[in-house]
C-alpha cells in the first residue's frame, strides 16, 4: 500500500528505495500471489456450509491485493517503463586513453 501512495518510494525501517525495476518485480509479485490465492480460496469452498466465510474474506483479499499490484505495474509504466537506465558513457581528458589494456 505504501509503494502506490508514496508513488513508488519503497520504505523500509530506516530507509527510502526509489527503484522503478522494484515497482514491476513487486507488482508481478502481487498479482501472482492474488491469483494463487483465489485459487486456494475456491478450492475451500466445498468444505462445509459454516465455513464458507474464510474463502470469501481470503477472496476480497485477493482482489485487493491483485489491484495493488495492478497499480504497482502501473505505477512502473507511468515512470517510463525502465529496466536498466540509458548507457552511461564517460569522456577522459583529450589525448588520454582511458581504460586501455598495458602490455607487458
Amino acid at each position: 500500500f505504501a509503494v502506490v501512495r508514496k508513488n513508488g518510494c519503497f520504505c523500509c525501517v530506516v530507509a527510502c528505495c526509489e527503484c522503478p525495476p522494484l515497482l514491476l518485480l513487486w507488482g508481478v509479485l502481487s498479482m501472482v500471489w492474488a491469483v494463487l490465492g483465489m485459487v486456494d480460496s475456491l478450492t475451500h469452498l466445498g468444505g462445509c456450509v459454516v465455513c464458507i466465510a474464510g474463502p470469501i474474506v481470503q477472496a476480497i483479499y485477493c482482489i485487493i491485493l491483485f489491484y495493488m499490484g495492478l497499480c504497482c505495474v502501473m505505477l512502473w509504466v507511468q515512470h517510463g517503463s525502465e529496466i536498466l537506465p540509458p548507457v552511461f558513457q564517460a569522456k577522459g581528458p583529450d589525448g588520454q586513453t582511458v581504460g586501455s589494456a598495458q602490455g607487458v
